[in-house]
């Protein structure tokens, strides 16, 4: 599951700043492999279609569970 994150935080990282960290340092602070980074990089973009934009509407949903999460009450959401 690190390998995921390692490999989302790198992506989101290039496509918000065009002055972003090296995939080797990715590499290095995620524990994996310069090798397998570069190729998991690779096979997430294609699995998402390259499409790294969310709706308004999914994020807002996002926003609001971790909002709610911060403040214990995740019993009460709802989400549709």
């Amino acid at each position: 599951m690190h390998r995921l994150t390692v490999v989302a935080l790198l992506i989101a990282s290039k496509f918000h700043d065009d002055n972003h960290c090296s995939n080797k340092l990715f590499a290095d602070v995620g524990g994996v492999s310069l090798e397998e980074l570069n190729a998991s990089e690779i096979d997430f973009l294609f699995r998402i279609q390259f499409d790294l934009k969310i709706s308004i509407s999914t994020y807002e949903i996002y926003r609001i569970f971790i909002e709610r999460y911060k403040r214990k009450e995740l019993d009460r959401i709802v989400i549709s």
